[in-house]
């Protein structure tokens, strides 16, 4: 089974300063949009391979969100995604060897 490196997480307390702060290192900063859930909003950073950085803010302070994990332990890299051939399988081998899971959050922007 493949696992490629889709994109790295890191969570921001203010996306447009953090959107100033890497242009200014020289990246190409895309808004992405407002998640389904109206609680966060991201930039990305996307490279050639198609990979890219997302950097992730509550779209308020006090906004509830289903990815609140991400900003339970302040700025920075909190997370990761993996592609992989087999979302079902993949989940099947980390379940057997003992890899507690979180429920799949469906997603989306817009």
């Amino acid at each position: 089974m493949t696992l490629t490196l889709d994109h790295l997480i890191i969570t921001v307390n203010d996306l447009d300063a953090a959107m100033k702060q890497y242009e200014a290192q020289g990246y190409t900063v895309r808004f992405g949009g407002v998640h389904a859930d109206g609680a966060t909003h991201n930039a990305l950073i996307i490279f050639a391979d198609g990979s890219y950085i997302e950097l992730l803010a509550k779209t308020s302070p006090d906004a509830k969100t289903a990815y609140q994990h991400y900003f339970n332990h302040g700025e920075g890299i909190t997370g990761y995604a993996l592609l992989v051939d087999s979302l079902d399988e993949q989940i099947s081998k980390l379940t057997a060897n003992g890899v507690d899971m979180n429920p799949i959050i469906q997603g989306g922007r817009k």
